[in-house]
């Protein structure tokens, strides 16, 4: 026997007109058949074989508001499809690569050519509406992370950024945005200061003094696009702090703009993203009653809001995203792929801070001993 006849088993042969292939997106070059990618330097769909360039449809037409009990409703007879190995075909080079059903972003690992798997779109119930390609490119997010690393005096001097920055990816994330119409009616308390002189202990002292009122009202207010990631995967505190986007420039979908990128599928659903939607637009609403009350303080303000009116959108937006280790402490940042905007973990050097603490008890040392004296 020789050792042919103890290799696997070859993958299965695709047929050209397979409904996999046809999920299957590559975009070759009109010059010279190479595969074109989305640039962000560019903002243009580049071939980086010849280096032609090619603009892409910038319409919205696609993009609506779509009332939230139609997902609901949808959500009830709704089977998620299982995440299954698949077996694609390379249109590049012909060889077949197994990939999971719900990867968005292929690379071929024989000849390297980046393709975006439509189909994994198809596992959720909602498909991406709308898209804001990147305009910040790897070097400007590089260059955004290295002069925000280097604020404060607390950065370690041992630092050096160039190693974890080989990290830095480009991914194009799933979002949700939520619009409403509320009407609120709110009661509550407002205190006005006020200051009387009294008399202790034989000295005159000024002391400040509370009248409060009973107020209430009601208002409107109508909440467009609020945000929520539709992924779990980056630490919403860092998500959350490289907003706002522009979703005004919101385009129509379309998957030739994340070729070449890494990107992710919805994994919070809709009906747990409007629940953080409801909290937050909750919170916004006490925070206009609260204005609404004025005063110079406050007590037992309650607010009731009936909502109204409610719709969504699925968005898919760029961020680059790094994790890095330092001294063997995981840290993470992020930067907003439309407006450059940077959030994350710093380390800090824990001999500066105790030099500056140091620092601090030596001055007010200094300060009592002086007076002593």
């Amino acid at each position: 026997m020789n050792d042919l006849d103890n290799r696997e088993e070859p993958l299965p042969k695709l047929a050209p007109n397979s409904h996999l292939l046809s999920k299957i997106l590559q975009y070759p070059c009109n010059s010279c058949n190479s595969k074109m990618h989305y640039s962000a330097e560019r903002e243009k769909l580049y071939c980086n074989y010849c280096g032609i360039e090619e603009d892409f449809e910038k319409a919205s037409d696609k993009v609506k508001e779509i009332p939230l009990y139609e997902a609901v409703k949808a959500m009830q007879s709704f089977s998620p499809q299982s995440i299954d190995k698949i077996v694609i075909a390379c249109l590049s080079c012909h060889s077949e690569i197994m990939i999971q059903s719900n990867e968005v972003y292929i690379r071929c690992s024989f000849c390297g050519s980046e393709k975006v798997n439509k189909g994994a779109y198809k596992k959720n119930l909602i498909q991406p509406q709308g898209i804001i390609p990147f305009s910040i490119s790897k070097q400007a997010a590089k260059d955004a992370f290295n002069a925000w690393i280097k604020e404060g005096w607390f950065r370690p001097n041992s630092l050096r950024t160039a190693s974890f920055l080989e990290s830095l990816k480009g991914i194009y994330l799933p979002f949700w945005t939520f619009d409403a119409a509320t009407y609120s009616e709110w009661v509550g308390e407002q205190g006005i200061y006020y200051y009387v002189t009294v008399s202790r202990n034989g000295k005159r002292q000024r002391q400040r003094r509370t009248r409060w009122h009973h107020k209430s009202g009601s208002f409107h207010y109508n909440f467009d696009d609020v945000l929520i990631a539709g992924s779990s995967n980056i630490a919403l505190n860092i998500i959350e702090n490289i907003y706002p986007y522009n979703l005004k420039a919101v385009i129509n979908y379309l998957p030739e703009l994340m070729i070449g990128w890494d990107a992710q599928i919805y994994n919070i659903e809709i009906d747990k993203a409007y629940a953080a939607a409801d909290l937050r637009m909750h919170n916004m609403l006490y925070k206009e009653a609260s204005r609404h009350l004025g005063g110079d303080t406050q007590r037992n303000l309650q607010v009731s809001s009936d909502f109204s009116a409610q719709t969504y959108k699925h968005i898919i937006l760029p961020i680059w995203i790094c994790t890095y280790t330092y001294h063997g402490k995981i840290y993470q940042f992020a930067v907003n792929g439309q407006t450059g905007k940077i959030e994350g973990e710093k380390p800090y050097s824990r001999i500066k801070i105790f030099l500056f603490i140091l620092f601090i008890i030596s001055v007010i040392s200094l300060i009592v001993y002086i007076r002593k004296s």
